[in-house]
């Protein structure tokens, strides 16, 4: 029982931290668009020590502090998140650093690098963080839970309740008035911080490095049970005091896990199962085929004649699609986000919310499109064109049919790369090979059908009329 609960509390774990990362993407985006909130940008952020903020505020700047008083919840957002004062809500904050001095009436949602709870903070509720360094230090006040997942924790002050979290190197020194379930994974742990080739970012260099594994001070309290999942036995102090005992599940998990890989292996290299895949591919491909043929079938005609009679240049196109499409997803999403941040300072929110998520459509679209191609439609224009190809040779009627060339040139081209998958990076190259060179010929056709490849010929003038 104890092996399932823990791994149902890792699972809640990474959910909440999957939670706590798309919240701070919405954050972003809808941030500027806020109407009721008080949102802020600049270099530098800051909320003085002599004000109030009567409502929420939205903080972006490469540096934002909090000196004073937010009555409502805190946004932050920068490169340098510092909370000396007082949210009587709670604090969400993303950034290189972020560190909490002050006074949290309610959570804290924190990731960055490295996330510190300094010796005079105070947490009303539960403290969620994802990061590379999360240190608690011996004077802060966590009054609920705390989850964490990061690559080191340092847990010197108080936690109301629980302690949840997956780690390389923890060291607890502190009380923690519940349960403390954890995964320390210490092998393969890094010597050298990522702070070494980063020297320049403010506060770096005051995160510590601590040695990776499970480490219980003398100092530790903890009022329940600890329960660890790690290859490797945690060192405690004589004096630490742990009511209700250690548990370790580390062998029995490791070796479950490693049969369960082992098996996963076996039956997925097995003839049965790359059997029913290759069946499984063709079926899928056919019916991809069937109704590509019905809705589009001179587009696909003409992209199969491209590969049969164009296919270097097929390939090129290919190229430069796979290439071309992903970064030009990207700059949209780019452009996108500027427009939104923009109109948002413009004091259009709402505008630009608009053109944000019109971006997104047309962004989505466009990766659907090329995703389908590139997986599907690419080998269904290849095996129409081999199919079409073979009949002919033979002088068989069925070459002119539009089903049954597609039928067996995608067949063919399932079998060919279901065997040469048998050999070792053959069957990817391959297949590679295939997909640009459909994609290629799919993207020819359409950029052919679109009359952007014929350019309107200059007009003359009338030759003049000659004189009587």
């Amino acid at each position: 029982m104890g092996l399932t609960k823990r791994g149902v509390t890792m699972f809640k774990l990474g959910i909440r931290i999957l939670v706590t990362v798309c919240l701070f993407a919405v954050l972003i985006l809808v941030a500027p668009a806020a109407h009721a909130a008080d949102p802020r940008t600049g270099d530098t952020v800051i909320i003085p020590a002599s004000e109030t903020v009567n409502d929420d505020v939205y903080l972006f700047g490469e540096q934002v502090i909090i000196d004073g008083v937010v009555k409502g919840d805190a946004v932050a957002i920068g490169q340098t998140i510092i909370v000396n004062g007082t949210v009587e809500g709670s604090l969400m904050s993303a950034g290189t650093t972020v560190t909490v001095n002050g006074h949290v009436g309610h959570a804290v949602r924190a990731a960055g690098y490295g996330v510190r709870l300094g010796p005079e903070s105070y947490v009303g509720k539960d403290v969620l963080a994802g990061a590379y360094s999360v240190i608690a230090d011996r004077g802060s006040q966590v009054l609920g839970d705390m989850f964490v997942g990061s690559y080191q924790a340092r847990l010197d002050g108080e936690i109301g309740e629980d302690y949840r979290g997956g780690q390389t190197a923890l060291e607890i020194n502190g009380v923690i008035h519940g349960n403390v379930e954890v995964a320390v994974d210490p092998t393969g742990g890094q010597t050298v911080p990522p702070s070494v080739y980063m020297p320049n970012v403010p506060g770096i260099n005051e995160i510590p490095n601590l040695a990776p594994g499970l480490r219980v001070g003398d100092q530790a309290r903890i009022g329940g049970t600890l329960r660890y999942a790690s290859p490797v036995v945690g060192q405690f102090a004589p004096s630490a005091q742990v009511q209700g005992g250690v548990q370790q599940t580390v062998n029995e998990a490791v070796t479950r896990a490693q049969a369960e890989a082992r098996r996963t292996v076996e039956i997925a290299n097995s003839p049965m199962t790359r059997l029913t895949a290759m069946v499984r591919n063709i079926i899928t491909l056919i019916l991809i085929g069937l109704l590509l043929v019905w809705l589009a079938w001179n587009f696909t005609r003409q992209s199969a004649d491209v590969v049969a009679l164009r296919p270097l240049p097929a390939f090129g196109w290919g190229f430069v699609t796979a290439i071309g499409v992903p970064f030009v997803a990207l700059l949209l999403l780019v452009v996108s986000i500027m427009v939104l941040v923009l109109f948002g300072t413009l004091t259009l929110g709402g505008l630009g919310a608009a053109t944000f998520i019109i971006g997104l459509l047309i962004n989505g679209g466009l990766v659907l499109v090329f995703m389908t191609g590139l997986a599907w439609l690419s080998k269904v224009v290849v095996g129409l064109a081999v199919g079409q190809l073979l009949l002919s040779r033979f002088d068989s009627p069925l070459a002119h049919s539009r089903v049954w060339p597609m039928v067996l040139g995608v067949t063919l081209v399932a079998l060919l790369v279901a065997l040469l998958n048998l050999v070792p990076m053959l069957g990817g190259l391959v297949t590679l090979l295939i997909d640009l060179v459909g994609l290629g010929a799919l993207a020819l056709t359409l950029w052919n059908l679109s009359g952007l490849s014929h350019r309107a010929a200059p007009t003359m003038p009338p030759a003049p009329m000659p004189a009587r």
